[in-house]
């Protein structure tokens, strides 16, 4: 019945009456090769769901040009292309998730050293991978530092020396991690720090200025134990300012480092250095002062920065 079958086709094909089998077999090399290319390439720029369904369109359209192919009585094989996304499923599935569990991995050791770890949590909850690209980012700096620094330490011994330096620095710093900002670096004896960045941050001017003041109440125990041990005060000089930065990953393939690079920085730390001469431990520049919501200021005039002909009006919270 086979033969008989076999026969009856080809008497029907030499006789016009059906057309002779479709290979299509270079239609099939042509979807095999368009579709695996295009399911690596958009896999890898997916996320781990998007790629199972891609794959999951691929499988699907394949049957359907399979089902157009029988009915032309196609020479091909159904199933050796669903076999070959079965191979990419296993392969590059599991891969893009390893590259996205590495991208957090990194992520998180970069940001562990900046940000609490509120800020931390919220960069994961929200997938922000982006965060180390450099971008142009409107923030408020803060700059720390203490006040003749090399003046107190001469007369320390080494060990004493280092005790201070790290008690100064964990005054500066609580403060700016309690109030969810961004440690930038320490600069010996001080520290920068920003907010506006990794995350957006409305309040910037509020919470700056409320780690300053933090940090006042801070230095000012720190001084009480101290001097309860026979140790002279230090006294901390902080400056304000808010300004456009460019702001990521600015490191190099040695070491990297998230930090932030513009004008505003240098009119924070010339606001800092302005301390030394002014009635008070904290300034705050003009533009710091203009996104204050529930800060009150009291002027303190119209200064020349350091270094510059720039005159401009500088604020504080109170006078010490």
């Amino acid at each position: 019945m086979v033969h008989a079958a076999s026969l009856s086709g080809l008497l029907d094909i030499a006789e016009g009456k059906a057309h002779p089998p479709w290979s299509g077999r270079l239609w099939l090399t042509v979807w095999c090769f368009l579709s695996i290319a295009l399911s690596v390439v958009c896999i890898a720029r997916l996320p781990a769901w998007g790629g199972l369904l891609l794959l999951s369109s691929v499988v699907a359209g394949w049957l359907a040009v399979a089902l157009f192919g029988i009915s032309r009585q196609a020479e091909w094989s159904v199933t050796a292309p669903l076999w070959a996304y079965f191979l990419l499923l296993l392969i590059a599935i599991p891969h893009e998730w390893w590259q996205t569990q590495r991208r957090s991995r990194r992520l998180l050791a970069t940001f562990s050293h900046y940000v609490a770890q509120p800020v931390l949590d919220e960069i994961l909850r929200l997938g922000l991978t982006h965060s180390l690209t450099p971008t142009l980012r409107e923030v408020t700096i803060l700059i720390a530092d203490m006040e003749d620094y090399t003046h107190t330490t001469s007369s320390l011994a080494l060990d004493e020396a280092a005790a201070l330096t790290k008690g100064f620095l964990g005054c500066l710093t609580r403060p700016v991690l309690a109030w969810y900002g961004t440690l930038d670096k320490y600069s010996g004896d001080g520290l920068v720090a920003f907010w506006g960045a990794p995350l957006d941050c409305p309040d910037q001017a509020d919470r700056a200025v409320n780690a300053a003041l933090d940090i006042l109440l801070e230095v000012d125990a720190f001084n009480t134990q101290r001097q309860s041990r026979g140790f002279t005060p230090v006294r901390v000089r902080i400056g304000i300012e808010s300004g456009n930065a460019l702001v990521g990953d600015l490191g190099t393939s040695f070491r990297s480092t998230y930090t932030a690079v513009g004008d505003c920085i240098n009119f924070a730390s010339r606001l800092e250095a302005a301390a030394r001469d002014l009635p008070t431990q904290l300034v705050i520049g003009a533009a710091a002062q203009r996104k204050l919501i529930k800060h009150k200021t009291t002027s303190l005039g119209r200064i020349t920065l350091r270094g510059t002909e720039t005159t401009i009006e500088v604020f504080t919270i109170g006078l010490d």
